[in-house]
């Protein structure tokens, strides 16, 4: 079994690591190629693998499992808890502007949300649930220009 500080180990030697899609239990942030994540360090603590990207962005995740890095690809197919934390886009970086969208799998298998961002249309300071059809996270490279 890969340790959490194993894992950190072997990330860090394909730094820096652009990204052009981000799903977290298959909830998309953005289209595919529009909105890039470039992954700079990653840090553990405990039982949480933290990655942290340009723009201030981090993604926390509390005890992944099946993970996976290929083609471009990095996979987490399962966690028990995700937070991903970033500012409002052309905002200071100041507490009022720090957007947290917390992810958490319940017993039952469902997926609980939270986050302080008023912007997301039908969703605010409480949960909504839906079912882990999907892993996770999923990093992935989809497009390359030149």
């Amino acid at each position: 079994m890969v340790t959490l500080q194993a894992l950190a180990d072997d990330l860090q030697h394909m730094l820096p690591r652009d990204f052009d899609a981000l799903e977290l239990w298959g909830e998309s942030f953005g289209r595919p190629g529009e909105d890039g994540h470039t992954l700079l360090s990653v840090t553990v603590t405990n039982d949480c693998l933290r990655l942290h990207f340009n723009d201030d962005e981090t993604l926390a995740i509390w005890n992944p499992s099946g993970i996976r890095r290929a083609n471009g690809e990095l996979i987490v197919l399962d966690a028990t808890a995700i937070r991903w934390t970033s500012y409002k886009a052309a905002r200071c970086r100041t507490l009022e502007n720090l957007i947290c969208r917390d992810y958490v799998r319940q017993d039952d298998g469902h997926i609980a949300f939270r986050t302080n961002d008023d912007q997301i249309p039908g969703r605010g300071v409480f949960d909504n649930t839906w079912t882990a059809a999907h892993p996770a996270v999923k990093l992935e490279v989809v497009w390359r220009c030149g």
